[in-house]
């Protein structure tokens, strides 16, 4: 499995957990910081599947041989 794979499961995890902490704390400025930390997460996670999609484009189109993949 890539690394930027591993690296956006992991940031989705984070997300995850934030938004279960969020609610859980009876505190509402520590659950909305969760909420906040957990879309901070997920945008990470996007970023990292873009970037993993530019990665595959540029490995088919700029194959060691000059030419694209097949």
């Amino acid at each position: 499995m890539p690394k930027t794979h591993d690296e956006t499961k992991r940031l989705v995890d984070r997300a995850e957990k934030c938004r279960v902490l969020a609610g859980i704390v009876t505190n509402r400025g520590a659950a909305k910081s969760y909420l906040k930390l957990a879309d901070s997460y997920e945008a990470l996670a996007e970023e990292e599947r873009k970037l993993f999609t530019l990665r595959k484009i540029r490995a088919e189109l700029f194959a060691p041989t000059g030419r694209p993949a097949k």
